[in-house]
């Protein structure tokens, strides 16, 4: 009987083992850090995205409040027969119409409070009143100018600032 000895008894050199299924540790240390980079790349890139869209929100709101304000008031100066700053009100316009030729004459009232733009259609109920406009931080009206009477109206929402400007002939004040 003879025997069969293993090749790499005798010649000292060991067969190579075949590759098993699995991964080395190596190979998934490499796999985790490309994960944990790519995850922390999205995420910095989804923290700007929402930082740009906050902006983009918060410019929209000042200046879609600034514009309707400012269309109301210049609506409402173009039809007035006078125009005044509120006697002992600070930041507050009177501005006087009369409803038809001969007609009764009714005083409406813009007032910025706070940040906050109201207008009152008839001063003789002050109760009667519109919100019309909110983080109002500035609202001025020229009166010194003669005919013309510029107003600017500026609004903040975060860190955004909307800033209009017009000029407007008020009825009773055109030659």
């Amino acid at each position: 009987m003879t025997s069969k000895k293993s090749p790499s008894r005798s010649t000292g050199i060991r067969p190579p083992r075949s590759r098993s299924a699995g991964i080395t540790l190596t190979e998934l240390l490499i796999a985790v850090s490309l994960a944990a980079f790519v995850s922390i790349g999205f995420a910095a890139l989804y923290g700007t995205a929402q930082s740009y869209l906050t902006d983009v929100v918060n410019s929209s709101e000042a200046q879609g409040s600034v514009s309707f304000a400012l269309q109301h008031l210049s609506r409402n100066l173009r039809q007035a027969t006078a125009v005044r700053a509120t006697t002992g009100v600070s930041n507050s316009w009177d501005l006087d119409y009369q409803q038809a030729a001969g007609g009764a004459t009714f005083t409406m009232r813009y007032q910025r409070v706070g940040t906050t733009l109201t207008w009152y259609p008839n001063i003789t109920n002050l109760a009667d009143r519109q919100d019309l406009a909110t983080n109002i931080t500035s609202l001025n009206l020229d009166l010194s100018l003669g005919d013309t009477v510029p107003v600017t109206i500026q609004a903040t929402q975060g860190s955004r600032v909307a800033q209009l400007n017009t000029s407007v002939v008020p009825r009773g004040r055109s030659s």
